[in-house]
């Protein structure tokens, strides 16, 4: 029964150590996309076309945006996320967020494209701290008796 608890405790730490990893994970993202939104400007964009690559022997897709600078450049930036299908249409409008100082840095200003993947690390964090929480209680108040 003592080895249970034990296996119970060990497995209690490593998902405190995941959840500190994803938490960090989570707040460094979140960090970039705050001062990235900070520093950026707003534009229109326009999907002009799709990159294909392939991954696992399938066609992955990500959108190829073209916008124009305050200053007058055009740029063409490809999107951050690929998908399986096209989740953007050639031709489809799009926000953009660019650095005014590297208009080549440029995002599609969305949920998706600044905030899900802070979004995915904060929240396994938090699930995993926890589940690390109930099974280290867990197993410590199966130690005490």
């Amino acid at each position: 029964m003592r080895l249970a608890e034990g296996i119970i405790g060990v497995a209690g730490y490593g998902l405190a150590g995941l959840a500190a990893v994803s938490l960090l994970l989570g707040a460094f993202l979140t960090n970039n996309t705050l001062h990235f939104n900070g520093d950026s400007r707003e534009a229109a964009g326009v999907v002009v076309g799709h990159n294909e690559t392939m991954a696992d022997g399938k066609p992955r897709y990500s959108p190829l945006v073209a916008f124009t600078t305050e200053t007058g450049e055009r740029i063409e930036f490809r999107g951050q996320l690929n998908s399986p299908g096209k989740l953007l249409q050639d031709g489809e409008r799009v926000p953009v967020r660019y650095l005014l100082a590297e208009p080549n840095t440029a995002r599609i200003d969305s949920f998706v494209h600044n905030w899900l993947g802070a979004a995915v690390a904060l929240g396994l964090g938090v699930l995993a701290a926890l589940a690390a929480l109930l099974l280290v209680r867990s197993a410590k108040r199966e130690l005490a008796r």
